[in-house]
């Protein structure tokens, strides 16, 4: 996942497991489904307090990695630097009622500025949800698992609705990814006009488990491609129009 990632032009970032409350009051634990294989890595639990912290900005164990992310945004973006495209890969932590304690394996990522700079041919363009659906699809084929499929959510207030949606790939990969919604980045005082981000549990990412290699046999044939113009109503999701046509 980290070589997939790096490749796509992520940059890797390791933050810290304890934060401050405020960051695990804005951004809880959301469970948005069981992995197959992994039933236990369901985000689950009230948070878990320090007892005697070094610091109230390190004083309860996170229970998402977006929070950890926008801080190394907002760094990033303080510094001058307006292009991000950031991962990571790391815990989460709750304490439900039995077992007394309980963490779970994530993969986040955040996506702000130009996705493409500007060059003699073309103007620069800034990542948007399409992006971020983009890498989980490229995870999705370099795993071997199912195509992702994507149904809208509205009950997130940190992501904005109409650009959030719930994401799964069969029972192999499940999680969320929107744009950061408008209040939200007011509040974190983020100097980006738009910031996408997403949260997903991956099957095997806690233990380290490799995909089988799945071949294919090259085309007899050169592909060809068509340029098909759909019109639908408005609230059609971009789903089912996909669907239809592969049918």
């Amino acid at each position: 996942v980290r070589d997939t990632l790096a490749g796509a032009g992520l940059s890797e970032v390791v933050t810290f497991a304890l934060v401050a409350p405020r960051l695990v009051e804005s951004f809880p634990a959301r469970d948005d489904g069981e992995l197959a294989a992994e039933p236990e890595q369901r985000a689950a639990g009230r948070p878990i307090t320090v007892t005697n912290p070094l610091s109230s900005q390190h004083s309860v164990l996170r229970q998402s990695l977006v929070g950890s992310l926008l801080e190394i945004v907002s760094t990033n973006l303080r510094q001058g630097r307006d292009d991000i495209a950031i991962f990571e890969i790391g815990k989460g932590y709750g304490a439900p009622a039995d077992p007394p304690t309980h963490e779970w394996w994530r993969l986040g990522f955040a996506l702000t500025g130009r996705a493409q700079p500007t060059a003699w041919d073309r103007p620069s363009r800034a990542y948007d949800l399409d992006d971020a659906k983009g890498v989980l699809a490229l995870i999705c084929s370099r795993l071997g698992f199912s195509a992702p499929t994507f149904a809208p959510i509205t009950d997130d207030p940190n992501l904005h609705p109409g650009r959030a949606a719930r994401v799964r790939a069969g029972g192999d990969l499940v999680g969320r990814v929107g744009e950061l919604h408008p209040a939200t980045v007011d509040a974190l005082d983020l100097r980006a006009e738009r910031i996408v981000v997403a949260e997903v549990a991956v099957a095997g990412l806690g233990g380290g488990r490799l995909a089988d290699h799945r071949v294919t046999a090259p085309p007899r044939f050169p592909s060809v491609e068509r340029d098909v113009a759909v019109i639908v109503p408005v609230e059609t999701p971009a789903a089912t129009v996909e669907a239809t046509i592969r049918r």
